[in-house]
């Protein structure tokens, strides 16, 4: 079980629905910012007005969703009116697809496609090119398709993710005028888009930052840290070092790297250790 992550509280916050408004209060931009540390969630967020009768209705079903969260032991919620909340701050693409037809909306669910091993790719442009210019596709995924984003995004067809846990992304791809030109996918990021299809694990516990993978391996019974780890440094491209985030220092590790031609270092961050790991 890795950390979470804030994205991860962020996309779990999407659960609590503003009934005033129809919209979860993520997209309503009622959440200013969330942070976790030490079995903490830290949430910062605003209401539409001071006045509002929802305040403990809308804090008592944020308790309610992060205490589901796996290693969250205690919640602090800080309600602010700075600054304060304004219809600006709704995302305009969740308003559309609130408003949407049912009639044009085009769903596609990938999951049997990514279950039997096969490539969901072709399914997923073959749905783009059939949804209408006014419509929206809604994807269905047991993983979040980053590299998606950026391509259709330079086609002018924009994302916003609805809900996501550890098996079921909803995804919606809306077409507008607006296109976002699509970054170069580096090396890294495509390895380790391969390496999240092959081995699920990796999906929640493997991030790419710049030209480092950080893997986390707490809250794992040995060996599994171990052979995570060396399964993920037989696929690290030329020049990308990893971090192995841990709860000890992994001293049968170190043989292995030194075997196969890793250089490492040890750090303490707090309770925990990072390992930094690359190609010598």
């Amino acid at each position: 079980m890795s950390a979470l992550t804030n994205e991860q509280i962020m996309l779990n916050l999407k659960q609590v629905i503003d009934p005033e408004v129809n919209l979860n209060i993520v997209d309503m931009g009622l959440v200013y910012g969330v942070r976790f540390r030490h079995e903490n969630v830290e949430v910062q967020m605003t209401l539409t007005s001071q006045g509002c009768p929802m305040q403990g209705y809308l804090t008592g079903q944020v308790r309610s969703v992060l205490e589901t969260l796996p290693g969250v032991k205690e919640i602090d919620i800080d309600v602010v009116w700075e600054p304060a909340w304004s219809p600006e701050k709704i995302n305009p693409l969740a308003l559309k697809v609130r408003d949407m037809s049912p009639t044009k909306v085009n769903t596609l669910d990938v999951r049997p496609i990514l279950s039997a091993g096969g490539e969901p790719f072709g399914a997923i442009m073959k749905a783009i090119s059939e949804t209408m210019d006014d419509g929206a596709l809604k994807l269905i995924s047991s993983f979040k398709p980053a590299p998606l984003f950026s391509m259709l995004g330079s086609k002018g067809w924009q994302h916003w993710i609805e809900r996501a846990d550890k098996d079921n992304w909803v995804i919606w791809f809306i077409k507008t005028n607006e296109k976002v030109a699509a970054p170069e996918i580096s090396v890294a990021e495509k390895e380790a888009a391969h390496l999240h299809k092959e081995n699920p694990e990796l999906r929640e516990r493997l991030r790419i930052s710049g030209d480092k993978w950080i893997l986390d391996v707490r809250n794992m019974e040995p060996p599994e840290p171990m052979q995570l780890t060396l399964e993920v440094i037989a696929k690290l491209p030329p020049n990308v070092s990893l971090m192995q985030v841990n709860e000890r220092t992994p001293q049968f590790l170190f043989p292995l790297l030194d075997e196969r031609g890793f250089s490492y270092e040890v750090k303490e961050a707090g309770a925990d250790v990072h390992i930094h790991i690359q190609k010598k």
